[in-house]
């Protein structure tokens, strides 16, 4: 993803299957657990100055998480349980 990312520039599109594979996620993963782990990626992509990853990773946030709720989960037919 992170190829494409730099091969596609603004026209990078992923799929929240790609964001969630990503972040060792599954369908049932809570979008706030999403969140938690996007942000640890992204504190160590500042930890080490690499701000081409944190661009990317900001990017994938934008395309996938922008407008979900803390408790919304895609697929999940249990109501979270």
């Amino acid at each position: 993803m992170f190829t494409r990312f730099r091969k596609e520039g603004p026209e990078f599109k992923l799929t929240e299957m790609e964001l969630r594979r990503l972040l060792g996620a599954t369908l049932e993963t809570p979008t706030r657990v999403l969140r938690q782990n996007l942000s640890a990626y992204l504190n160590a992509a500042k930890t080490y100055a690499d701000d081409e990853v944190a661009r990317f990773l900001r990017a994938c946030e934008d395309k996938v998480l922008k407008g979900k709720s803390t408790n919304e989960v895609e697929g999940d037919s249990h109501g979270g349980r």
